[in-house]
């Protein structure tokens, strides 16, 4: 059997949704004729991985950490505004190629010491953070191995706002051209998505990015205890970012509600599970419904499926702003797992996603850009739920392809590129 060093940043037991498709890969990539070596950063809890799990731990001098409270919920650190300014200045010059970057010195010097006592026929990183590739590229080429580079998101991204935003027109300059130098080393590319996939072709002159889209695990819910709402509450699991992913338009639409004495704003309470409670609190005090919002921080994520198997419906948040056709064909990773808690789906967003018309074409739940189409959906979803009708009438269609299927097109794309027969990129040193 063929043997991969597997190098991701996000894996399981990491309640993170970046940690599915990694956790899926490795999990089955043994079916398909090739055992994963992972190497991946230290994290608490347990994990049902039965291939090798190399970790390395994180310096939390760098970033802010979460800290457990005594309810099992995560705490975030409120640092002093001019310790805060100080970080962020450091960021623009230290934090290449982002904002993980600090456990790249440790995972190299274990990814090398893994090389000594292991044989490996070929590497794989999956992104993001893109300080994966970049490790596995010295790797590959230190030991003369087949990369592939898989891409669950874009970094550097096209020219558009949603990305020119954040780095800055100079910054964004230099991580497309650090971008570029890094791909001529991968002998082959893969993307969540058929846009993703079109930019990478584009931007870095390659024909060879292969679409693996993500999955949907029935599977994981086996051991999630069926439950029926005894309230009309909503659930959401997963990341909120300011400016660019928050609940507002969703706490609007149930303030707009209650000023009406709607019985469906009036009935609706929320549970959020994730990376940031103090935005979802601040969010709900501004639209003054906190006491229908309960912020529960970052939690485990069997945690978090039972939260949504006893929710009446799930929120879920898509970005709001600066939204391109690259991003706005994404559809994310977090419907995938939504799509097997057997309870309909609220999706919030910009027009023209995606998302709207997988919702529509599976009938797992609605969609809507604004306050009042919200507030509409949310009236349907009530209606349904005093019916006991709390199960969408869909199921995962062609949309959503199964953890087995990823790790088959990984294997097949790794077979490709160690077959002596196929022209590999020479690694560019």
């Amino acid at each position: 059997m063929k043997r991969v060093l597997f190098i991701t940043y996000w894996f399981p037991p990491q309640p993170a949704a970046g940690a599915l498709r990694t956790g899926y890969i490795a999990k089955h990539l043994r079916e398909f004729g090739w055992e994963p070596v992972v190497l991946t950063r230290e994290y608490s809890g347990s994990s049902d991985m039965d291939c090798r799990v190399e970790t390395v731990a994180e310096p939390t001098w760098f970033r802010s950490q979460p800290t457990n409270g005594e309810d099992g919920t995560s705490r975030i650190r409120v640092r002093h505004p001019l310790e805060q300014r100080a970080r962020e200045l450091v960021k623009c010059f230290v934090r290449v190629p982002d904002d993980y970057t600090a456990w790249m010195p440790a995972a190299l010097q274990r990814a090398f010491a893994l090389a000594r006592s292991t044989s490996f026929d070929a590497v794989l990183s999956s992104s993001p953070p893109p300080n994966v590739h970049f490790l596995a590229r010295i790797i590959s080429s230190r030991l003369k191995l087949p990369w592939i580079a898989d891409y669950r998101d874009l970094w550097a991204g096209p020219y558009v706002p949603h990305f020119s935003k954040y780095f800055g027109p100079t910054r964004l300059r230099i991580f497309y051209a650090m971008e570029r130098w890094l791909l001529r080393g991968a002998a082959h590319i893969t993307a969540a998505t058929p846009g993703h996939a079109l930019a990478l072709s584009q931007n870095y002159d390659r024909q060879d990015v292969d679409v693996i889209t993500n999955a949907s695990d029935p599977a994981v819910w086996d051991s999630i205890e069926e439950s029926r709402p005894t309230d009309f509450r909503f659930c959401y699991t997963g990341q909120l970012y300011p400016k660019l992913r928050t609940p507002d338009v969703l706490f609007s639409a149930v303030a707009y509600l209650r000023s009406m004495r709607d019985p469906a704003g009036m009935a609706a309470h929320f549970d959020f599970f994730g990376n940031a409670p103090e935005l979802t609190r601040a969010s709900a005090e501004k639209h003054g419904i906190s006491d229908a919002v309960e912020a529960h921080g970052l939690v485990e994520r069997r945690v978090a499926l039972g939260a949504q198997r006893k929710a009446a419906a799930l929120v879920l948040l898509l970005n709001t702003v600066d939204a391109d056709p690259i991003e706005s064909a994404n559809p994310g990773s977090k419907i995938f797992e939504y799509a097997g808690a057997k309870r309909r789906i609220l999706a919030l967003g910009l027009p023209d996603n995606v998302v709207d018309r997988v919702l529509r074409e599976t009938g797992l739940g609605f969609y809507a850009s604004d306050r009042d189409g919200c507030a509409d959906a949310i009236r349907k979803l009530y209606d349904l739920y005093l019916r006991g009708d709390i199960e969408p009438v869909g199921r995962p269609s062609d949309w959503f392809t199964t953890p087995r299927d990823i790790a088959r097109k990984f294997a097949a794309v790794l077979d490709l590129a160690t077959d002596t027969r196929t022209t590999i990129p020479r690694v560019a040193t």
